[in-house]
């Protein structure tokens, strides 16, 4: 990452956490919700061409990519390691 600074891990787990510990009414995620979702609808072709195909038609949602559990810090939900799972 030549030219940009690196914000260190615990400092961006930090600002994470308070993003997800936020307060936020239910009407202000489902509006957000919705409007990135109609961004997504509408975007051009080119813009996550490379997954389209791979998610069309499949129900669910965007989330956080889980991590596992280090040394200093518990995994997503307990987790020791992530596994596919399609190769579950």
């Amino acid at each position: 990452m030549k030219g940009r600074l690196r914000m260190p891990e615990d400092r961006l787990e930090r600002i994470l956490n308070e993003m997800r510990n936020e307060d936020v009414p239910v009407e202000e995620i489902a509006a957000a919700q919705a409007r990135v979702w109609d961004r997504i609808a509408d975007s051009k072709p080119a813009l996550c061409a490379e997954f389209r195909a791979d998610f069309a038609g499949v129900p669910g949602t965007l989330e956080e990519y889980p991590r596992a559990g280090g040394e200093r810090t518990p995994g997503f939900a307990g987790a020791l390691e992530i596994i596919n799972g399609e190769a579950m």
